[in-house]
């Protein structure tokens, strides 16, 4: 299931920045850039953005579910931020009107 997250974006990126040990200091350290960043706040918030990004922009993989709750008119251009879960294979299964109850911000 995937759920449009474009309201709350802002919210997600400060609770990326409210890791500081990830932003300021293991994220940059691997990338070389510690003392650079940490100096910066631009440089934080685009750093965060960056890495954040990747992982809530629609792909053909949520596409698919995007599809599913928000209807068939829904494309890759039509929200620009989203947010993926996955029920474990291994438990046990929901139904969609669970989903519903469970995820309420999910499209109807």
């Amino acid at each position: 299931m995937a759920v449009n997250i474009e309201s709350v974006w802002d919210t997600k990126l400060a609770a990326c920045t409210a890791q500081q040990s990830q932003v300021t200091e293991a994220l940059p350290h691997q990338l070389g850039i510690l003392e650079e960043v940490k100096k910066d706040k631009e440089k934080q918030k685009q750093l965060i953005y960056d890495n954040t990004y990747p992982f809530s922009k629609v792909t053909p993989d949520n596409l698919f579910a995007l599809q599913k709750w928000y209807g068939l008119q829904t494309t890759a251009t039509t929200f620009k931020y989203v947010e993926a879960f996955e029920i474990a294979e291994f438990g046990r299964q929901v139904t969609n009107e669970e989903l519903k109850n469970l995820i309420p911000m999910m499209g109807r």
